[in-house]
């Protein structure tokens, strides 16, 4: 296989993930359903809002500073995507133990799952 086509392969895989996290982790669906049911109020909804939303803007600023000069980014996008992809696998865990675990524990877990892929997307956005 050709390195653009399996790239092109890679990208249509990684597209099609995102868009699958995007929509699970988008406020108006299943994640605000998800943290009222284990427990959690609307206090708890608007501050994963916070964490989703702000979160990749900060950590955003903070590593564009960090990777301005750096000739090689490939491998800070490739550990992007990696994190996001445990934080991901950590959270479908973490979903698969729910009815077992804590209601405090499990909405620390998902704020920390949520966490990571957010801090994590802050890799990603950068030009090559």
């Amino acid at each position: 296989m050709t390195d653009s086509r399996h790239n092109f392969i890679a990208f249509l895989w990684h597209a099609l993930f995102l868009a699958f996290v995007t929509t699970f982790i988008d406020v108006n669906t299943v994640f605000s359903s998800l943290i009222l049911k284990i427990g959690g109020s609307s206090v708890h909804v608007g501050l994963l809002t916070g964490v989703a939303v702000g979160l990749p803007l900060v950590t955003q600023l903070l590593s564009a500073g960090f990777l301005a000069g750096r000739p090689r980014k490939k491998p800070f996008l490739l550990m992007g995507i990696y994190l996001r992809v445990l934080s991901l696998a950590g959270m479908g865990y973490t979903l698969g133990i729910a009815e077992k675990s804590d209601p405090s524990i499990l909405m620390f877990t998902v704020f920390l799952w949520v966490g990571l892929f957010a801090t994590s997307g802050s890799f990603l956005s950068q030009d090559s």
